[in-house]
């Protein structure tokens, strides 16, 4: 899926608030867009899982993205624990075309493509699959998207956008997107199975989204966590999100599949 129907989160530009009756999906979409961050840039994750027992942990992640027309690329690469650090993951678009995804895990030396079913398995021990992830960072998961009828999230009016998987390698049948109608961010996401039970629930902290500028003075909305909640384990996992570095020149090692787990 290309960019015209994707956004990162993390920088979100203060477009005009799409409220008139006439918005579409694509409308959407393109307020989204506007949103992307064309050059590299960097990020700090972290992701604190917690079980239905109530046992804890933690993963630090630092997250790597540069846009290239329909062709962006994001890297998330472990720094701790010291059990995973190292180990790493690549999404590269394709245009219209669904993803290609690569995984590294350095006990295993070697570079993984993912495809089929694999592609949502959960994570490093989270609550977060490749698809799940996506959300978080702004972005539509592959498929077909329409626009259905208004809601509200936390008493702020939100857009809802539909994604149909269709015939999709996927564990989810569709996605429901709520994105604000004033930040053009996700405030939420839910995700059903081929039978339509809903399976995970995305939630934005509310108290995490501000209004800031960015490095060329232009208002820009942050939203710095979310919680994905997965409804058959009870485990949840909360991430938070930290500032956004943009990188004068991003190595491009850094999005190939050859060497997306090299420190840069």
């Amino acid at each position: 899926m290309s960019l015209t129907r994707r956004a990162l989160v993390g920088v979100m530009l203060c477009m005009p608030v799409l409220t008139h009756a006439g918005t579409d999906a694509d409308d959407v979409m393109r307020c989204m867009k506007r949103n992307v961050v064309e050059q590299g840039a960097l990020r700090a994750l972290e992701v604190t899982t917690t079980d239905s027992s109530g046992k804890s942990s933690t993963l630090a992640l630092n997250m790597y993205w540069q846009g290239e027309g329909d062709e962006a690329r994001v890297t998330l690469q472990v720094s701790e624990p010291e059990s995973l650090a190292g180990s790493a993951y690549l999404i590269q678009e394709n245009g219209d075309e669904a993803d290609d995804l690569f995984v590294y895990l350095p006990a295993v030396g070697k570079v993984r493509q993912i495809g089929g079913a694999a592609r949502g398995e959960d994570l490093w021990g989270t609550t977060f699959s490749y698809e799940d992830f996506k959300l978080v960072q702004g972005l539509l998961v592959d498929g077909a998207a329409r626009k259905l009828a208004d809601a509200t999230v936390a008493d702020r009016p939100v857009h809802v956008l539909e994604t149909a998987l269709g015939s999709i390698d996927s564990t989810f049948s569709r996605v429901l997107a709520y994105v604000d109608k004033e930040s053009c961010t996700i405030l939420k996401g839910e995700f059903f199975d081929r039978e339509g039970k809903s399976l995970k629930l995305l939630e934005g902290d509310l108290s995490l989204l501000f209004e800031t500028a960015d490095a060329k003075d232009r208002t820009v909305w942050v939203l710095l966590g979310y919680t994905m909640k997965d409804l058959r384990s009870g485990t949840r996992s909360l991430v938070e999100l930290g500032d956004i570095h943009l990188m004068k020149e991003s190595p491009a090692v850094l999005f190939e599949s050859d060497g997306f787990f090299k420190t840069p």
